[in-house]
């Protein structure tokens, strides 16, 4: 609290005060004013630290559970990340998996092509030997 707030705040509290200090029911005496004041407005201090000391302590707590958030979400990510990787991967090798299941059968094929031809050359040239 400033200097000139805290003037005010005494100015009014003196007012207020003095307006109370002639009423039957309340006794004060002028002298003992200034020692009122005193700890009415050591009080006033006392809760504007403490407000302050809140405010501190609510920013940190704020921020102790946002940079929690922020390392939870961060390992979420790191996880998502890694089971895309993990599922890239065995894409690749699925990939990698099918086309030499197909390339193999394409050439298994061709092969069986090439025996029934080299099988039916070797008929041919017996044939045409026995002809001979």
């Amino acid at each position: 609290m400033n200097k000139e707030t805290e003037r005010i705040i005494r100015r009014e509290l003196g007012s207020i005060l003095n307006g109370h200090l002639d009423k039957s029911s309340l006794v004060i005496r002028g002298k003992d004013l200034p020692d009122l004041l005193d700890d009415i407005m050591g009080e006033v201090s006392n809760l504007d630290f403490i407000s302050k000391e809140q405010f501190e302590e609510y920013r940190d707590n704020w921020n102790k559970k946002l940079q929690e958030q922020e390392e939870f979400y961060r390992n979420l990510i790191n996880e998502k990340d890694e089971e895309i990787e993990a599922s890239h991967r065995k894409i690749a090798e699925l990939k990698e998996s099918i086309t030499n299941d197909s390339t193999k059968r394409v050439l298994e094929t061709k092969l069986a092509i090439a025996n029934r031809h080299n099988r039916l050359l070797k008929k041919f040239v017996r044939d045409i030997l026995e002809e001979i």
